[in-house]
C-alpha cells in the first residue's frame, strides 16, 4: 500500500473486485451515483446581475449565502469554482 501512495480502504476495495470480477473488474472503473448538477450559466448570471444592486432585506451587502438563497437555489456549493470566483469579485465591487 505504501508502494503504491494508497489508502489501505482503497485497496481493499481493489481486493475485493478482484476476488468478485477477477481482472475484468480492476479494468473498468466501478460505476458510481451522479454529483449535483452545477448551476445553470444563466442563473449564475442572475445571481450576479442581482448581487450588483442593493440587497433587498435589511442589510448592505449581499454574502455568498444570501445572493443565492434569494433566488431559491438550496446550496451554493453546486456552483462551478470559476461561478463562484464571479459572484465574489462582484460583491466586492
Amino acid at each position: 500500500m505504501a508502494a503504491t501512495g494508497t489508502a489501505k480502504t482503497t485497496v481493499w476495495r481493489w481486493q475485493e473486485r478482484f476476488m468478485e470480477e477477477g481482472i475484468e473488474g480492476l479494468l473498468r472503473d466501478k460505476t458510481r451515483p451522479p454529483g449535483r448538477a452545477p448551476v445553470a450559466d444563466d442563473r449564475t448570471k442572475a445571481i450576479v446581475e442581482m448581487t450588483l444592486r442593493p440587497p433587498r432585506h435589511e442589510a448592505t451587502h449581499w454574502t455568498a449565502r444570501a445572493a443565492p438563497a434569494a433566488l431559491q437555489l438550496t446550496d451554493a456549493t453546486g456552483l462551478r469554482r470559476d461561478q463562484r470566483a464571479l459572484i465574489v469579485r462582484s460583491l466586492r465591487r
